[in-house]
């Protein structure tokens, strides 16, 4: 299966992402002690988000049979949506 791959830069690009992408499996990359990526997929897409971005809190759980997304942004996440372009 071919996936369009995305690698965030900022955490707004993770947000637009997964506003904009359905996703059903996450996981790290990496060693344990250090991983380098945590990774989200779907049927067509998948994000690639560098440790050194990931932001805890920026996202919750979904209700995935509504959304069709692990995930959602919290309100914090849609703030720093919004401060990109500031």
């Amino acid at each position: 299966m071919n996936r369009v791959e995305t690698v965030a830069i900022c955490p707004a690009d993770v947000i637009r992402w997964i506003i904009a992408n359905e996703h059903y499996h996450g996981y790290w990359t990496g060693p344990l002690e250090r991983p380098t990526a945590f990774c989200l997929e779907g049927d067509t897409a998948r994000i690639r988000i560098p440790a050194k971005i990931h932001q805890p809190g920026l996202m919750t759980g979904s209700d995935f049979a509504k959304t069709k997304r692990m995930y959602e942004p919290t309100p914090a996440g849609r703030a720093a949506l919004e401060q990109e372009g500031k």
